[in-house]
C-alpha cells in the first residue's frame, strides 16, 4: 500500500501512540484477530500500517481501508489534583520592567480559587524572596533565599528552620539555583555571578547571564559544604544542579567559562551529571548527557520524572535564562533509550521556560508567555509515561473570565506540592535571626 507523506503525517497526527482500538472485523485469511478484540496502537509504519498490542498478547497490525475498527474514548483515571502551587509574583514598574523582587511567595489550592500567601516582601522591608524549592513536592522540606539587609538562606526541615549561609568564605560565590537531595540530608546549589544587560534595539531588551558558576554541596546537618574541582573553577559554568530520584548522581548545566569581552548570544550549556557518593560524601565520574552546542543550541532547568524515566528540560539558541527568549521551548529525554524530542504538543510560539513535575509525575506545571508575550503564566499537563506524551495544556483557572486581561504580575518558579506550607509565620520569624555560616568540609 503506497502512503503519501501529508496522508502519512496526518494519520499519525490523527492516532497518536497509545491510541485505544476495538477491532470489528479484520480481512485476514489465516489468522485474524477475533472481532471484538481491544487493544493500543503501537506505532505506524511507512505503509500506513496500524502496528497493534492487543489486549490477547497478539501484535497482528492493521490495515486502513481494509480492516474495520473502532476507536476508543481514553481510559478514564483517578487523579488526586488537591495540589497547591507555589509561585513568586513580580510586578512590573512605572517604566514596564520587570521588578528585580519579586512582591510575594504565594500559595493556590488547585481545587479551590484560594489563595494564600506565604511571604510577602512589604513585610520585611521590601527585601527580595525567591529560588524556593521542596524535596520530593513536600511543604515540610523546604528551601528559599532572602537577599537584602536581613539576607540568608531559609531551610524548613522536620518542623524546624533556620537562616543559614550555604557559602564558606572561601569561595568565590553564593549560593543561587538550589535543588534537595532525596534524604533531605544534602542541598546542591550552583554558585553564580549573574550580570543583567539591557540592549537598546532588538527583540530581546533584557539579557541575563552568568559570568562564572560552579556546583557546591551543603550538608544540612553538619552545615559544611564542598565541592569538586571537576564542578568547581574559571574554565566551565556550571549552573542549574538537579538530583536523580535515588540522589546518586546531579543532572545540570555547563558552559564554556565566560571570558571578557566574550559574546553572549555564544554562550551555550550542554547537560552533564555527576555522580555522588552520599556514604564519604564525594563527586566523581562526569559525563556529558546532550551536547546541545554542537546543535547551536542551550538547555537550562532540567528536571527529572519521580519514576526517574525521563527528563524535562528548557531549549533555546544561547545563555540559560530562558524565561526573556521567545524560542525557548520544551524537550523531553528519556533516560533509558537516550531519545530526545521537542515536546511540539504543549509547546507555543512564545516563551516555555520554568517547569516541575507533581509527585505522581503525571502532572506538569511550566511558566509560558504564549498568551500575550510579556507575562509568564502557569499551564498544567496530564503527561502518560506509557506513551511518553502530554495532554493539551491548559492555564490555571481563575474565577473571573477576563482575570488574565488585567493581572500584571508574572509568575515565576512555579512548583506543585502535596499540601499546603504552613510555615509562612516561622518564615518571617526567621528572616529576624542571626545567619549562620557554612564551613568548608573537610
Amino acid at each position: 500500500m503506497n502512503v503519501n507523506r501529508e496522508l502519512l503525517a496526518f494519520l499519525r497526527k490523527q492516532y497518536p501512540v497509545g491510541t485505544r482500538i476495538r477491532l470489528d472485523s479484520m480481512q485476514d485469511p489465516y489468522a485474524p484477530v477475533e472481532a471484538g478484540t481491544t487493544g493500543k496502537l503501537d506505532y505506524i509504519d511507512d505503509a500506513g500500517q496500524f502496528h497493534m498490542k492487543w489486549d490477547n498478547g497478539r501484535t497482528l497490525a492493521l490495515i486502513p481501508g481494509v480492516d474495520s475498527f473502532t476507536v476508543l474514548p481514553p481510559e478514564l483515571s483517578m487523579t488526586k489534583l488537591y495540589m497547591p502551587l507555589t509561585a513568586e509574583l513580580y510586578e512590573p514598574d512605572v517604566y514596564g520592567n520587570m521588578q528585580d523582587e519579586p512582591e510575594l511567595l504565594t500559595g493556590r489550592d488547585l481545587t479551590t480559587y484560594e489563595q494564600t500567601p506565604i511571604a510577602e516582601n512589604r513585610n520585611f522591608g521590601k527585601q527580595c524572596i525567591n529560588c524556593h524549592t521542596f524535596n520530593r513536592n513536600s511543604p515540610d522540606t523546604m528551601m528559599v533565599h532572602v537577599r537584602g539587609k536581613q539576607g540568608g538562606t531559609l531551610i524548613s526541615l522536620n518542623g524546624e528552620m533556620e537562616k543559614v549561609d550555604p557559602k564558606p568564605e572561601e569561595y568565590r560565590h553564593g549560593a543561587t539555583y538550589p535543588a534537595w537531595h532525596p534524604s533531605g540530608r544534602y542541598i546542591a546549589f550552583s554558585a553564580n555571578e549573574i550580570q543583567q544587560f539591557f540592549h537598546s534595539s532588538g527583540q530581546k531588551p533584557i539579557e541575563v547571564s552568568d559570568l562564572a558558576a560552579d556546583l557546591m554541596i551543603y550538608d544540612v546537618q553538619t552545615h559544611e559544604t564542598f565541592t569538586d574541582s571537576l564542578v568547581y573553577g574559571e574554565q566551565y559554568m556550571e549552573t542549574f544542579p538537579t538530583w536523580s530520584p535515588d540522589g546518586k548522581q546531579i543532572y545540570f548545566c555547563r558552559a564554556e567559562g565566560y571570558r571578557q569581552g566574550m559574546s553572549l548570544d555564544s554562550i551555550r550549556y550542554d547537560l552533564y551529571r555527576i555522580h555522588f557518593d552520599a556514604e564519604h560524601s564525594k563527586l566523581h565520574t562526569l559525563e556529558c548527557v546532550y551536547k546541545a552546542s554542537a546543535l547551536r543550541k542551550t538547555v537550562s532547568f532540567p528536571r527529572i520524572s519521580p519514576d526517574g524515566r525521563f527528563l524535562l528540560f528548557t531549549q533555546s539558541d544561547y545563555g540559560n535564562f530562558s524565561i526573556w527568549h521567545p524560542e525557548s521551548d520544551l524537550y523531553l529525554l528519556n533516560l533509558a533509550t537516550g531519545n530526545i524530542r521537542n515536546i511540539a504538543e504543549i509547546n507555543s510560539d512564545n516563551v516555555d521556560s520554568f517547569h516541575t513535575w507533581s509527585s505522581t509525575g503525571r502532572w506538569l506545571v511550566f511558566s509560558s508567555k504564549r498568551l500575550d508575550g510579556l507575562w509568564a503564566r502557569p499551564f498544567f499537563a496530564h503527561f502518560d509515561p506509557e506513551t511518553g506524551h502530554f495532554s493539551k495544556p491548559f492555564l490555571l483557572p481563575q474565577k473571573e473570565p477576563d482575570f488574565y486581561d488585567t493581572f500584571t504580575y508574572t509568575y515565576n518558579l512555579p512548583e506543585l506540592i502535596k499540601a499546603p506550607v504552613k510555615t509562612g509565620k516561622k518564615l518571617l520569624e526567621t528572616i529576624e535571626e542571626p545567619i549562620h555560616r557554612a564551613k568548608v568540609k573537610n
